[in-house]
C-alpha cells in the first residue's frame, strides 16, 4: 500500500530536512512511498528543489508542497502534516487537492489568501500518459540537417 512521507515531519519515520542522500537511500529502499511532502517549494536549486529532484529520480508518483517560502517554518504548514485527512488516502489525493483549491477560490479567481487550498501543489506523475510533442523526434537516420 502506497504511504506518504514528509521531510521534517513529525513522526520518527519521517525524513529529517537537509540530510538529502539520507532522502535518497530511504526513497531507493523503500517502493511502498507514494507520496512526498516537500519540507519547502522546490525553487532553485534549495531543499525543495533538492528532495524533489531525489524523489522524481526514485520515482515517487506524486510530490506535494505548500507555495509558501517555508524558511520560518520548524515544521510543514497543517495542510501537509503526515497525520491530515489529505494524506490518509493517497488515491484520492488529486481529488482532495481540487476541492481544497476550489474551496479556496470559492468558484472565483479572486480566492482568500489565508485558506490552505490557495497554496498546495500537487505535482502528479502519470506514467500511463504517452508523451506527445508537436514536432517529428528525428532517429538516427534523420538526424541534424538529414545527416
Amino acid at each position: 500500500m502506497a504511504r506518504p512521507l514528509v521531510v521534517g515531519g513529525p513522526r520518527p519515520e519521517d525524513p529529517r530536512r537537509g540530510d538529502v542522500s539520507g532522502l535518497d537511500a530511504r526513497l531507493k529502499g523503500d517502493r511502498s512511498v507514494g507520496c512526498l511532502v516537500l519540507s519547502r517549494p522546490p525553487e532553485g536549486a534549495g531543499e525543495g528543489a533538492q528532495e524533489a529532484l531525489v524523489a522524481l529520480r526514485c520515482g515517487v508518483p506524486a510530490l506535494l508542497w505548500d507555495s509558501r517560502d517555508a524558511r520560518d517554518l520548524s515544521t510543514p504548514p497543517g495542510v501537509v502534516q503526515s497525520d491530515n485527512a489529505l494524506l490518509r488516502d493517497l488515491s484520492g489525493l488529486r481529488e482532495a487537492v481540487t476541492e481544497l483549491r476550489t474551496e479556496a477560490h470559492g468558484g472565483s479567481l479572486n480566492g482568500r489568501d489565508d485558506h490552505p487550498g490557495h497554496h498546495l501543489v500537487l505535482l502528479w506523475d502519470d506514467p500511463t500518459r504517452p508523451v506527445e510533442s508537436p514536432q517529428l523526434l528525428t532517429g538516427p537516420d534523420q538526424g541534424v540537417d538529414g545527416r
